[in-house]
């Protein structure tokens, strides 16, 4: 079995309980306690011959796996960020901190400065990293 074919069998044995034990939080705040979301459960599955695992379990499958895709969303974006701050800002990054340092040293508004970088064809994000950086390095010294 590849990696890739491994966590994914990973991804499905993990999600489906992780799915059902959100369900089952949420479905003990909605009817009022957990022994009325045992019931509710209980009841469900016992009175349709076993028929409402297939709605039960689908529904925590999808629960489950839509919070290990936002928690792995977030944990890869966290980590790439850590990367990048550890890498230091690129040699564009430097050259827009230090145009931005100059801008404002010779009294240019920010809209100003910011309609000047868009016409270069810098991005609004890329501006504000820009600012950022001014902000790290000058808290920094």
């Amino acid at each position: 079995m590849t990696n890739s074919n491994s966590k994914q069998v990973s991804r499905v044995f993990t999600a489906t309980p992780l799915g059902a034990l959100i369900v089952f939080v949420l479905l003990s705040i909605f009817v009022g306690g957990v022994n009325n979301a045992v019931v509710v459960i209980f009841f469900s599955v016992i009175c349709t011959f076993g028929i409402s695992l297939a709605l039960w379990l689908p529904v925590c499958f999808a629960v489950g796996l839509i919070c290990l895709m936002v928690v792995e969303s977030v944990s890869s974006q966290w980590s790439r960020t850590r990367e990048e701050v550890a890498a230091g800002p690129t040699p564009q990054q430097k050259a827009l901190r230090n145009y931005i340092r100059q801008a404002r040293h010779k009294g240019l508004s920010e809209s100003q400065i910011d309609r000047r970088l868009g016409a270069k064809g810098w991005t609004e994000e890329e501006i504000e990293m820009g600012r950022e950086l001014l902000l790290v390095t000058t808290e920094g010294n």
